[in-house]
């Protein structure tokens, strides 16, 4: 805080003669500590910040640069051993990048509508707990319950698809 606003609390606070602060010197103290706040949080955040990114940047390419030297490597290494399958292992490697990137459209999907019913399952139990008085009142408990089995019955298909799906690429 500057040596001005200091000196402009000080007269506001002569100024009034109660024992609870008009709501200018709460405005201005609130302002004054805000503004210290956030010139101190500017000073090492982006600091932080910037070391972070720089951080995780040099390490995701080093790991690229070394996984791409190893199949280099890997590579030269079985054409010394056999050429002829070396170059069959290569020309397929395109078919299995295919494989491995459908493989993860079809596992996003399939996981995506599992957590969707099991969020709706979860926002029924919420609902019900809160709702029971009223349930029970106006005589809902059979209805409720079959929307109930059904959302179950929906979300146990859903996550047994998932586990199969799972199960298909990681035994």
């Amino acid at each position: 805080m500057s040596e001005q606003q200091e000196q402009r609390l000080q007269q506001l606070y002569q100024l009034s003669r109660r024992e609870q602060p008009s709501t200018a010197v709460d405005r201005s103290i609130r302002a004054a500590a805000q503004q210290a706040v956030a010139a101190r949080r500017r000073r090492w955040v982006w600091g932080l910040s910037t070391a972070a990114v720089l951080v995780l940047s040099f390490s995701l390419v080093m790991n690229l640069l070394s996984m791409m030297l190893l199949v280099v490597l890997l590579t030269l290494w079985l054409f010394t051993i056999n050429w002829w399958l070396t170059l069959l292992l290569v020309g397929m490697t395109p078919l299995a990048v295919a494989i491995a990137l459908s493989f993860r459209r079809i596992a996003r999907r399939v996981t995506q509508n599992a957590r969707r019913i099991t969020a709706v399952i979860n926002a029924q139990i919420q609902e019900s707990i809160s709702g029971i008085v009223v349930a029970k009142s106006f005589r809902q408990e059979p209805a409720i319950y079959a929307n109930f089995a059904d959302n179950n019955r929906q979300g146990y298909r859903l996550g047994l698809q998932r586990g199969l799906t799972l199960v298909s690429i990681f035994p």
